[in-house]
């Protein structure tokens, strides 16, 4: 493949790149002789130390990895700086600013080039989302964009309330559209951001590239949360940005493999579901039994999810704290 070739579909977003490809790319389509080509592959923009400090897997879609007291597996949360002019800042979601001070860094280095920052947009309420979120939008001196059923989850204001269908474009050399998709089941204010030229899309906690989705009711809800993975699935999309871990290249087909693992799951919960009833925990002792033990506490919160989608159904009823198949 030429350079050329791949750096348009860098662009594009057909394409993935980590940050030495890009730079390698750039300068094999523009070199003049050898000794320019090893003196700037030898010394790569935004790298002290050989460590990039900018990750752009395609163009305008930049991410920062931020310490965050998630759950393990992922011990980061990615904060996102979407825009080629205009730029939007995804999830801050580390508190600590010794962590936040990386995303300003980054912030700092783009409006030195002439690009503007001009909102922090929340996809959903929780703490390792939304920790660095008020330092960063004071720091900047820009709004807070969010669903209502986050807004009303913070205790700071927000600027703007985002509902489904919402176009947020971004002004610049190569203009940005993102469409904004209300996407409830993780949290009842969770949204999402889709590129509408690319399809790309920053997923918030839809799905994981390390570790797993916990739906936690009350504000967790599995059913529609399954459909809001169906819903992804079927737009289509094309590489998701996940909070946690790397990007997924292939989009619908990690969201059927979801959508594939809670139907599993599913029947494994009905199945521990006996006629004369069971608690959670002995539900979950047998649904999850290829589980460590130690997990069961975190796996008994997406297995009330479930059992709540199934007494909806009519398939088990609840009684006392008790399940019963119906």
């Amino acid at each position: 493949m030429k350079p050329a070739d791949a750096l348009a579909r860098w662009g594009d977003g057909t394409a993935l790149l980590h940050p030495p490809a890009v730079h390698a790319f750039q300068v094999l389509g523009t070199f003049t002789d050898a000794s320019d080509v090893l003196a700037r592959l030898a010394s790569p923009p935004f790298c002290p130390g050989y460590v990039s400090q900018r990750i752009e897997f395609q163009q305008g879609v930049r991410v920062v990895a931020l310490e965050t007291p998630t759950l393990p597996p992922a011990a980061h949360t990615n904060a996102y700086v979407l825009g080629n002019g205009e730029l939007l800042i995804v999830d801050p979601g580390a508190a600590d600013v010794k962590q936040y001070a990386k995303l300003l860094s980054l912030v700092s280095g783009l409006k030195a080039e002439g690009l503007r920052p001009v909102a922090v947009v929340l996809t959903h309420h929780h703490g390792d989302h939304v920790g660095g979120a008020r330092a960063v939008k004071e720091r900047l001196g820009i709004p807070l964009w969010c669903h209502a059923r986050t807004a009303d989850r913070l205790d700071f204001p927000a600027e703007r309330l985002l509902e489904d269908g919402d176009v947020l474009e971004l002004a610049g050399e190569v203009p940005q559209r993102w469409r904004v998709l209300h996407t409830p089941g993780h949290a009842q204010g969770h949204v999402c951001l889709v590129d509408e030229r690319s399809r790309s899309a920053v997923v918030g906690d839809m799905v994981a590239g390390v570790g797993t989705i916990v739906i936690d009711p009350p504000e967790g809800h599995m059913r529609d949360y399954l459909t809001q993975l169906a819903r992804l699935r079927d737009w289509p999309v094309s590489t998701l940005y996940p909070a946690h871990g790397s990007p997924i290249p292939d989009g619908p087909a990690k969201l059927q493999e979801y959508l594939d693992h809670r139907a599993a799951r599913e029947a494994l919960i009905l199945q521990s579901v006996p006629p004369n009833g069971a608690t959670l925990a002995q539900v979950v002792s047998l649904a999850y039994a290829d589980t460590p033990p130690l997990l069961h506490p975190l796996a008994e919160r997406s297995a009330l999810a479930t059992l709540e989608k199934l007494v909806e159904e009519g398939l088990v009823r609840e009684e006392s704290l008790q399940y019963f198949r119906a």
